[in-house]
């Protein structure tokens, strides 16, 4: 999707701010997603479609990569991570962009939100997910935990493959 096109869903200008197209974004998805229109047809492509587009919209061409590598070890939902917390921050960041959108976040409370496509066994495309990583400091490093939920009310996917996801776009 382009920008103009993503601009046009968004119901913002072409060269409207981040912070404008994230506005309209968050303002669309709290109306159409399938958890608010319950039984309203096509409400689950249209939440994609709002994803897609404020994923096309917001996320520069090139990101800048940390080039320090990370040792992130996934167990379970958590990822332990012997780093600084600052740097843990930057490179989660990164990862959320990589796997998804960064729709929310709060460098001072450690927390990152992300939306993402999950596509699990049977299912014949890809739901619109919620992951949430909270850092948490330890003696040697970093504690990331991490919940995920699906927007459209289903029960979650398992989370082990999601952490272990992020783990590997973390170490580079």
């Amino acid at each position: 999707m382009t920008r103009d096109e993503a601009a046009r869903v968004l119901g913002v200008a072409p060269d409207a701010s981040p912070g404008e197209a994230r506005r309209a974004f968050r303002s669309l998805i709290r109306q159409r997603h399938p958890d608010r229109a319950p039984g309203v047809p096509g409400a689950h492509a249209d939440a994609t479609r709002l994803i897609a587009a404020h994923r096309a919209f917001t996320r520069p061409a090139e990101r800048p990569v940390a080039t320090v590598p990370l040792d992130a070890r996934a167990e379970g939902d958590a990822l332990f991570i012997e780093a600084d917390p600052g740097l843990v921050m930057v490179r989660l960041v990164e990862a959320g962009h990589e796997l998804g959108d960064v729709t929310y976040l709060d460098r001072s409370s450690g927390l990152v939100e992300v939306l993402l496509q999950v596509q699990e066994e049977g299912d014949d495309r890809p739901a619109a997910c919620s992951l949430v990583a909270t850092l948490q400091g330890r003696h040697h490093g970093v504690e990331v935990f991490c919940t995920v939920e699906r927007l459209d009310g289903h029960p979650a996917p398992p989370i082990a493959p999601i952490v272990a996801a992020l783990g590997e776009v973390m170490r580079g």
